[in-house]
């Protein structure tokens, strides 16, 4: 213990200094730092705060149901490339989108489309499975029904059943019918999920 006065060291409890004869205060102890609080957790933005369940896998199994597609396309038409080659250079010496593709591009295009759809709906039950919401479940649905009736339009163009504007016109309106579908479902699912839970019913009280 030091002596403010003469700075002489002191033995620890001493009242006055042995040198001065000053009285020494004695020493408060020193309070422990106060506790610092944890940081806040971390702020997870919304559209990772609800992230689906194994949406990696499913990321996998469209790139692998994507090239499952392409390869049946190529495998029924095996002059593939030459065809695209043969088209886009009639569309570029005419100047214009509008040409009938050959024979072998709609036949590809079909069975592309064809496989595609027949894949949504594994895929929708995949996602079904994972006990994904309803509402993606439809969509995948909803795409599938749409890639089929694509790959039918396409069938029946190649065939020449129909022109390719009826084919514009009937792809654009399962386009339409399908997107009022998939709102309904959605305005359905969005007012299901906001009633009120059903609270359990409670026993009368005695008297």
């Amino acid at each position: 213990m030091k002596c403010p006065a003469c700075a002489t060291e002191n033995p620890e409890g001493s009242r006055f200094c042995m040198s001065c004869a000053a009285p020494l205060a004695a020493q408060v102890p020193q309070a422990p730092p106060p506790p610092v609080a944890p940081p806040p957790p971390p702020i997870i933005p919304p559209h990772l705060r609800h992230r689906q369940p194994h949406e990696d896998l499913v990321g996998l199994m469209a790139l692998a149901f994507f090239l499952i597609a392409v390869s049946v396309a190529v495998a029924m038409n095996p002059n593939l490339v030459a065809d695209l080659q043969a088209w886009t250079h009639q569309v570029s010496s005419r100047g214009t989108v509008f040409v009938r593709p050959p024979e072998g591009i709609l036949a590809s295009a079909a069975w592309f489309f064809g496989v595609i759809g027949a894949l949504e709906f594994v895929a929708a039950g995949f996602r079904w499975a994972l006990r994904w919401t309803p509402l993606r479940v439809a969509g995948r649905v909803l795409a599938g029904v749409g890639d089929l009736v694509f790959s039918a339009l396409l069938f029946l163009y190649s065939a020449k059943t129909i022109a390719g504007t009826f084919l514009l016109a009937i792809l654009a309106g399962t386009v339409g019918v399908l997107l009022l579908l998939y709102l309904t479902v959605g305005l359905y699912w969005a007012s299901v999920r906001g009633l009120p839970r059903p609270e359990a019913a409670r026993p009368p009280a005695r008297q």
